[in-house]
């Protein structure tokens, strides 16, 4: 583990991922900032309109479909606080889909 995460501080708790019981509160409100309909969302996403459906009705995307949500997210002011449900500052590199994956000066 890097020397600056330490799960003894509390910062980092092993534990079960649960997606938080608002989510799709928090689905509902990044697809209203982002201004797309739900069918552009799952396109955006690269999702079935329908897996969109189940998660709004309390299904759980798989990893690679939270992985491109929350690349839409970041991709919008403010979307990536929307989802995760607390304010962020997100500097991204690189150019779209996919950038650089090297670290700034």
């Amino acid at each position: 583990m890097p020397s600056g995460l330490q799960a003894t501080q509390g910062l980092f708790t092993p534990g079960i991922a649960l997606l938080p019981d608002d989510f799709p509160d928090r689905l509902a409100a990044l697809k209203e900032i982002t201004g797309l309909t739900w069918e552009g969302m799952a396109c955006c996403i690269g999702v079935d309109p329908r897996q969109l459906q189940q998660w709004r009705n309390g299904g759980w995307p798989n990893g690679g479909a939270m992985l491109a949500l929350v690349d839409l997210a970041a991709r919008v002011p403010g979307g990536l606080g929307k989802l995760i449900g607390r304010e962020l500052l997100v500097i991204p590199q690189g150019g779209p889909a996919g950038g650089s994956r090297g670290a700034a000066a």
